[in-house]
């Protein structure tokens, strides 16, 4: 599997948030990318900037941040030719690593809005390189800007932030200092999890999904997927995901209703958080 490090900029109505467009609030004006192979080694770039299609003007925030004139972007070519560019260069077999959560939700927007046809595949799995810098670094739970994280780790600063292709290279040089098998490594004594087959998908304190496909050896009696299997499945996810809020956790306390039997054998649990205190976690898995 290949890795794709993205980073976009966006616009907004510069006449303010009265007067946006409720379908689209951040238009994509540009898209820096890099590919790395499975050692995390940079093996091709991408950027392009995009001419706007919704917002004829830079907000004055954005054209601060990112020094980019509407000059500068009338020449370029439109997001759905772009996008789809993008997407053919990511190729097939690949997941997204980003600086925190909005830049696919915003990227996914965009390719709806203008009808880019080739759609992301659902769930959508991604690293979210900010929330495992927080994990590996700090306390679990805290986010920090990327430039912050730069200056944590004392890297080099040359380009400046808030441009995609600058902002995608700081982050694979982030990346480049963690241990990206952590989680995985943290619950390699789980052999329960390992007979099982469970593979962890994303992770996170807020959210995390894990997925089994599951073999005969965890079947009932009838052939279908076994209610131990599924509460195992559901049991493991919350304990992803619990332990990632910086203390050890185990479970105090689960109640699980099967709704219907499962319809095939690839499961994917999704634990989302729910509350949390100093002492406890409440999580709701489906």
């Amino acid at each position: 599997m290949q890795y794709i490090v993205l980073d976009l900029e966006w616009n907004q109505c510069p006449e303010g948030k009265e007067k946006e467009n409720k379908r689209l609030p951040f238009e994509i004006i540009e898209i820096g990318a890099m590919k790395l192979n499975e050692e995390y080694q940079v093996i091709s770039n991408y950027h392009s900037l995009i001419k706007p299609a919704i917002y004829q003007e830079i907000h004055p925030k954005t054209k601060e941040i990112i020094h980019l004139e509407m000059e500068d972007l009338e020449k370029e070519r439109e997001f759905k030719i772009v996008a789809e560019e993008f997407l053919e260069w990511c190729g097939e077999d690949y997941q997204f690593a980003t600086w925190g959560s909005m830049d696919l939700t915003e990227f996914q927007r965009n390719m709806y809005y203008f009808g880019v046809e080739k759609a992301l595949q659902k769930p959508l799995f991604y690293f979210d390189i900010q929330k495992l810098f927080s994990i590996q670094f700090l306390d679990g739970k805290s986010r920090i800007s990327l430039e912050s994280a730069v200056e944590f780790l004392q890297l080099e600063k040359g380009e400046e932030f808030h441009r995609a292709d600058a902002d995608t290279y700081y982050t694979v040089e982030i990346i480049k200092t963690m241990d990206m098998d952590k989680l995985k490594e943290f619950f390699k004594n789980d052999t329960l999890a390992q007979t099982m087959g469970i593979e962890i998908v994303q992770a996170s304190f807020e959210k995390t999904v894990c997925k089994m496909v599951v073999s005969d050896n965890f079947l009932n009696a009838k052939g279908g997927v076994h209610g131990g299997t599924i509460y195992s499945l559901a049991d493991y996810t919350f304990a992803i995901a619990s332990n990632l809020g910086g203390k050890l956790s185990v479970t105090l306390d689960a109640q699980v209703t099967y709704f219907r039997p499962a319809k095939d054998r690839t499961l994917l649990a999704t634990a989302n958080l729910i509350s949390s205190t100093k002492h406890t976690c409440n999580y709701n898995i489906s």
